[in-house]
């Protein structure tokens, strides 16, 4: 089904059906997320990030939550 297919079919739907789709994509996105934060803290993309900010932590320049 492409995207105008479903946007077709979204505008069919009732109030109360649009609602529950949103509150489903909402979750849908969500989750999907954080898997991918997920993979990519395992594959180690965060690791300079984490890094720099432990060196300022350590320098006083910011202060940990």
């Amino acid at each position: 089904m492409h995207m105008e297919q479903i946007k077709q079919q979204i505008m069919k739907l009732s109030p109360e059906d649009v609602w529950q789709l949103a509150a489903w994509f909402d979750e849908y996105k969500f989750d999907k997320w954080d898997r991918q934060i997920e993979c990519d803290v395992a594959a180690g993309r965060f690791d300079k990030l984490v890094k720099e900010i432990d060196a300022n932590v350590a320098q006083g320049l910011i202060t940990p939550l």
